[in-house]
């Protein structure tokens, strides 16, 4: 009996950090249920809109690989949501599973702590993993990856990304220089980069993690693995990274790349040296001021001394990179924290025309921050001699803080209309924190609240199209009044100097509804007039934009009953940029107008001029070849999905 509590005694205090980490995570799942009464915000609805069109697999299949975001269209996180159709717009059952996703990430960070610390001789792997991936899984700055409903794919990027590092990292020592492994270790990067890759881009820098743990982490252990091939050292790890930094070169350097932003690529780059600060001072040192989805207000550094903490960012970078490179003998796990930082960064915050702030976009990175800054803790306490006790007591005060902001944003971001008025106050300048606070008045039934603010939006971001066409949203009394509206939206599409998706897709969405909605003051000659003056004439429109100004056209034919004339407007759109709902609504068209044999034509001379990217070629032959088979078939009738129909 005593030996049996003995040896429970001691398996306890083997498995101490992970028992104590499984505490963690419960309080995690606790602290998060906060903010699971949430609601959609502004990349919701554009990406996850389709969801409305599932009913079946073949539908929920073409959801998936007809997403828009990022070069690969994301389809596997899309495929993932598209589980929970059926919730959709409640945002709840998704903000459920994306808590559960960070958690299970948390248990990934763990396990990759461990493995990586644990064979190295004077390093307590176990006390690591725990206080890193516990300061991970509470940091306030990353609730927005869990808490916004569409940075499920973050997080499922990076849900791939730990798995494929963890796997590398557990066969590692298993190595031989053979072809077995060099295949095993081939298969494992490319399943890593495509599951992690088609979740969020961010994926496709597995290589360049695992070369930072092959020249850093690797040599440190005690037992040295034997040696990877040179040759595959380079086509699976230094090959990558070398088409990632063209790739981003590329993108940043092409002609007409930011012409839709108000800074160019080289501003950008600057400005990113600003953000990183002040990344690492949200992840470091948090405040429920910084977790919020809202961060438009930042300003594009001009040139090194506009403003002049760009200039003292950029040394700060250099000092950063001078002292990571100093240390890396003495200290390699900072110098390997603050290269899997950066590293992190590479796509997201340098060359690509993005938005200049999210948090999410430490997800990842943040983890090589936390690894450096714990680790050089370790070695301060070490240098002056502070015990083990103090050291844990530090870490744990340094969690709670963490634990208690962490619950603090929480319960605001469940709060809708606390959350709105706070986000507004803290973000004056912030367009998205206005609108998120006039759609909470709107959408709660106080109509003339939200027009009292919308009002004053307009006065304080004069010429801002997103609040002049809020005010469309709320339909006066007067004729006159709205009429008064149109041309105050009118002129600010006039005076617009280019021509985004996000001035056309409104559009479009009233174009819809012109004549149908519940504003009788809104018809055909008025969405008529809206789509005239955002009509490019000599400016810079983005083809996404042309494309959705066809559409409303089409949309407005459609009103008019002229089914040929939309037909046409579609046509024109595939001229620009293919799309499979103008490719199957062009054959409706023009069998509503009479003219099969003009749709068997567009057909066969359509179907193989698919879009660019494999999902998506093949789902086009796919849906164009059964319209076709059915046309084919019957002179008179097609068979089309209601999915094919909402556009």
């Amino acid at each position: 009996m005593k030996k049996a509590m003995i040896s429970q005694q001691n398996l306890i205090r083997q498995n101490q950090s992970s028992i104590i980490f499984f505490a963690l995570l419960i309080l995690a799942g606790a602290v998060y249920q906060g903010g699971w009464s949430g609601t959609l915000h502004y990349d919701d609805e554009q990406n996850l809109a389709g969801l409305y069109g599932i009913s079946d697999l073949q539908s929920a299949l073409v959801f998936a690989v007809s997403g828009e975001s990022g070069p690969t269209g994301r389809p596997i996180s899309l495929l993932s949501f598209s589980i929970q159709n059926e919730a959709w717009p409640d945002p709840k059952p998704f903000l459920v599973a994306n808590t559960v996703l960070h958690l299970l990430n948390g248990i990934l960070v763990f396990i990759f702590i461990r493995l990586l610390f644990s064979r190295m001789e004077k390093i307590s792997g176990e006390f690591f993993a725990l206080l890193i991936a516990s300061i991970w899984l509470m940091s306030p700055f990353l609730a927005s990856a869990s808490l916004i409903v569409v940075q499920r794919m973050t997080g499922l990027s990076a849900f791939f990304l730990f798995i494929t590092l963890n796997l590398y990292l557990f066969y590692r020592p298993k190595y031989r220089v053979n072809y077995k492994s060099d295949i095993f270790l081939s298969f494992l990067v490319a399943v890593g980069c495509f599951t992690a890759g088609f979740s969020k881009e961010n994926g496709f820098l597995i290589p360049v993690f695992i070369l930072l743990i092959e020249l850093l982490i690797v040599p440190t252990w005690d037992h040295k693995p034997v040696a990877i091939r040179p040759q595959t050292k380079f086509f699976l790890f230094v090959l990558p990274l070398i088409f990632i930094v063209i790739y981003l070169a590329y993108r940043g350097l092409s002609p007409g790349a930011f012409d839709f932003r108000d800074y160019s690529s080289g501003e950008r780059l600057m400005t990113q040296t600003r953000v990183m600060f002040y990344y690492m001072q949200q992840l470091l040192f948090p405040s429920v001021t910084g977790v919020t989805p809202f961060h438009d207000d930042w300003v594009a550094s001009r040139h090194l001394f506009d403003p002049i903490s760009t200039f003292a960012a950029l040394i700060g970078l250099i000092f950063l990179g001078v002292l990571a490179w100093s240390v890396r003998k003495k200290t390699p796990l900072v110098t390997f924290g603050i290269s899997w930082f950066f590293a992190g960064h590479l796509l997201e915050s340098t060359t690509l025309a993005l938005d200049l702030v999210f948090p999410h976009r430490n997800y990842v990175p943040s983890v090589g921050l936390y690894i450096a800054i714990i680790a050089l803790a370790y070695h301060a306490f070490k240098l002056l001699n502070i015990g083990k006790l103090i050291a844990q007591i530090s870490g744990a005060l340094y969690l709670s803080l963490f634990v208690i902001v962490l619950s603090n944003a929480t319960n605001l971001w469940g709060n809708k209309l606390l959350s709105a008025e706070m986000w507004y106050i803290e973000k004056r300048e912030s367009v998205r924190a206005a609108q998120y606070l006039f759609n909470y008045y709107l959408n709660d039934g106080q109509t003339d609240v939200a027009e009292q603010i919308n009002n004053s939006l307009m006065n304080q971001f004069d010429g801002n199209l997103g609040f002049s066409f809020q005010s469309l949203t709320i339909c006066d009394q007067s004729r006159d009044a709205f009429l008064n509206k149109i041309s105050r939206v009118e002129a600010d599409l006039i005076n617009a100097p280019i021509i985004t998706l996000n001035i056309a897709a409104p559009i479009q969405r009233f174009s819809a509804f012109a004549g149908h909605s519940d504003c009788p003051h809104f018809g055909i000659s008025e969405a008529d007039r809206l789509i005239s003056a955002a009509e490019p004439g000599s400016r810079p429109i983005q083809k996404p934009a042309s494309v959705a100004l066809l559409f409303a056209r089409a949309q407005i034919a459609d009103h008019k009953g002229d089914y040929q004339e939309a037909a046409n407007f579609l046509e024109r759109s595939l001229d620009i940029m293919p799309t499979l709902d103008a490719a199957q609504l062009v054959p409706f068209y023009l069998v509503q107008a009479g003219l099969e044999s003009d749709a068997i034509s567009f057909l066969e001379g359509i179907i193989d001029k698919p879009p660019v990217g494999p999902f998506q070629s093949s789902l086009w032959k796919m849906r164009l070849s059964e319209i076709l088979d059915t046309l084919q078939a019957s002179d008179t009738t097609i068979n089309y999905s209601d999915d094919a129909l909402k556009y």
